[in-house]
């Protein structure tokens, strides 16, 4: 998809230059020119020269560059300097030297501004942006892409308008915040659709609002904008569309319309061969590998994986060639500024002889000047090694002070390790009763005796907690998933404890809904959440339990959750009821609901699993990806049939092997408890 990536990134340059083709001619012109024209025209064709040099000969443009910028300085050309200056951004971005580029474009906006060029000082802004994409720094890259857009917006300048857009829209897909990209593709696309023969600039739209779509998972709308980007170039032949067919084969691979999916992913194939594009052909190849997959053609599948694989290699030895020709020219350029260093020293010191011959010329003629000159560079020699004595003398004194704070140092870094000694020591101490403070495992054996809990936290202390109850004809059991892991998800848990022990001991409230609702309360008012706007909280869910007359025996459960749904299995077959999408404790905006309680019938004996987002959220496997929720269903189903302490096991196992015993590091504390009810009315 670089194709169209490259339709949308957009670098601006200032506009005072001649106009002159790009090619040899335009080069002997303005060469031709340089010695003959006045000085602010000279800049005008310095500026000229860095832009035609850039692509074919980069160090040559940063000569041609650096010559501008230093008349220019010299003749105060406020427009000059940061035209230059952004021109020779763009050479150093195009070596990817990003930092010496953004040194350039902060100069031309400090010019334009100095001068009060709005234009220029757009022009700076979306640059400065651009970089900041580069470096995946998104969030600057809205902001500085959003006044260059101000300012054009005042400008009325709809085409610097439009390219600002869909810049802040890729940086807002990029951070995941799909509604103000599509704000920003829309508000493009409008724009766009009202210029003639611009069908490169609304495919890149469409294709923008497609590739959010696709991510947001709405394939209906994907397909649309897709098929759009299509029909605005459809003139200019298929063998332009490969990017697009792609993607419109992931939307239907994503569908399970596989037919579909294979058709479009053959007909990108097709279309990057044809424009030997290895970038699209790697693309199509991993699509066409994932179809053959799902459909178990496992042959074809392996075929295209290793087409995809082969071209991989092909980009990364290309892109390796580019990065070791940006290296050489980089190099280059350096000896090149040693050299130019060098030759003014030695004119500098040609100059110095001359000046020393003349003198002993006149020496003959003066015999005085000669008594003098003899003087003076006894003097001057003097100078020379007071200069280096007193060097040498600063060398040993600043050897001396960094081997004292080498020592200094090697202190500190014993005292820290004796903090850190004490901190985990204090750490271990608090783990000691934050398992003081969970429920007696032989109490909860006592009424529930099919059971198990997996308690892992990630660090010593747990942000995780379980909670048990028995309240006359009711068992309480609660599971929590507070903000945060180690001590501050500690601290978090134990004032949930707390809270829930006044509102079920104290307060007699024991519907599940309702222990929601006042933790809630509680937990914002302990934290004075209003005041301090913390958003501290848990993710909670709550079964209620209700015996039968017949000891051992259940009629119902009652469930409610925050954020934390529950899962149950009845003959084989895996239920799930949504948690009411509101936090316990944070902030309360977009929150107005009421926790919602469901009643679950107990007819046949039933496992509940009542779990936190640790195991889901872990990263592992062959591919470095999360468990997911879909994978932890699908384990509950497969062992649901097996003894509680078994189906613990087992759990561990998976999670060894999905972590490959440590390889990938634990995430977030994890937490299941698994219940079984066999005891039915």
């Amino acid at each position: 998809m670089k194709f169209i990536f490259s339709l949308c990134f957009f670098v601006f340059l200032g506009g005072t230059t001649f106009v002159f083709s790009q090619n040899n001619t335009a080069i002997d012109s303005l060469l031709k020119l340089l010695p003959q024209t006045t000085d602010t025209t000279k800049v005008r064709v310095f500026t000229e020269l860095t832009w035609l040099y850039r692509i074919a000969k980069p160090i040559e443009s940063l000569q041609y560059g650096t010559q501008g910028l230093e008349l220019a300085s010299a003749i105060k050309d406020g427009l000059g300097l940061s035209d230059l200056n952004n021109k020779i951004g763009v050479v150093y971005r195009n070596l990817g030297d990003y930092s010496k580029a953004l040194q350039h474009y902060n100069a031309a906006l400090v010019a334009a501004q100095q001068i009060n060029n709005e234009q220029q000082m757009a022009y700076a802004f979306n640059n400065i942006g651009g970089i900041y994409t580069l470096q995946e720094s998104y969030e600057f890259a809205i902001e500085n892409s959003e006044k260059a857009r101000h300012i054009f917006e005042k400008q009325k300048d709809e085409r610097g308008i439009s390219f600002c857009l869909i810049n802040i829209g890729i940086n807002y897909r990029k951070l995941k915040n799909h509604e103000k990209a599509i704000e920003s593709f829309e508000k493009c696309l409008a724009i766009r659709k009202q210029w003639k023969n611009a069908p490169n600039e609304i495919l890149a739209c469409y294709f923008q609002l497609g590739e959010t779509y696709l991510e947001q998972k709405k394939y209906k709308k994907a397909k649309y904008y897709f098929s759009e980007a299509y029909r605005s170039q459809v003139t200019l032949g298929e063998n332009s569309f490969s990017g697009i067919f792609n993607s419109i084969a992931i939307v239907h691979l994503r569908e399970q319309h596989l037919d579909s999916a294979l058709f479009f992913a053959k007909k990108a194939l097709k279309t990057a061969q044809n424009t030997y594009s290895k970038e699209r052909v790697k693309n199509a190849a991993k699509t066409l590998s994932q179809i053959y997959l799902q459909e178990k053609q496992f042959d074809k599948a392996y075929e295209f994986l290793n087409l995809q694989m082969e071209y991989k290699d092909s980009l990364q030895s290309e892109e390796n060639s580019r990065l070791l020709s940006n290296y050489t020219l980089s190099q280059k350029q350096k000896e090149l500024d040693l050299a130019n260093k060098e030759k003014r020293l030695r004119e500098k010191e040609l100059e110095e002889k001359r000046l020393i011959s003349y003198f002993f010329v006149l020496l003959v003629v003066f015999m005085l000047f000669l008594v003098v000159g003899l003087w003076l560079l006894a003097r001057i020699r003097k100078q020379r090694n007071d200069l280096l004595s007193g060097i040498n003398n600063e060398l040993i004194n600043k050897n001396e002070e960094i081997f004292s704070q080498k020592e200094e140092i090697e202190k500190q870094n014993t005292e820290i390790e004796k903090i850190n000694l004490n901190i985990t020591s204090s750490i271990i101490y608090a783990k000691r009763i934050q398992e003081a403070m969970l429920p007696n495992i032989a109490l909860i054996n006592e009424f529930i005796p099919s059971h198990f809990i997996w308690n892992l936290p990630r660090d010593i202390v747990s942000g995780d907690f379980y909670w048990f109850a028995e309240k006359e004809d009711k068992i309480i059991v609660i599971v929590g998933d507070c903000t945060g892991h180690g001590v501050p998800g500690a601290f978090m848990s134990t004032i949930s404890d707390s809270l829930l022990n006044q509102i079920v001991h104290n307060q007699e409230i024991h519907s599940p809904e309702l222990i929601l609702e006042n933790l809630h309360n509680q937990i914002r008012h302990t934290l004075r959440q209003d005041e301090t706007h913390s958003r501290d909280g848990m993710d909670i869910c709550i079964l209620v339990f209700y015996k039968a007359n017949q000891k051992g025996f259940f009629t119902h459960v009652e469930y409610a959750g925050a954020m934390n749904p529950i899962l149950y299995i009845t003959n084989n077959e895996l239920q799930e009821i949504k948690a009411t999408k509101k936090p316990i404790g944070g902030a309360i905006e977009k929150h107005n609901l009421d926790y919602q309680k469901h009643r679950i019938t107990i007819s046949e004996p039933t496992t509940f699993y009542l779990f936190s987002d640790g195991l889901q959220d872990q990263f592992g496997g062959q591919y470095n990806k999360k468990f997911t929720t879909k994978k932890l269903r699908q384990l509950f189903t497969d062992i649901c049939h097996l003894p509680m302490e078994e189906q613990k096991q087992e759990i561990e196992e998976v999670y060894q092997k999905w972590t490959q015993n440590g390889k990938y590091a634990q995430i977030d504390d994890i937490l299941i408890w698994g219940i079984r009810v066999e005891n039915v009315v």
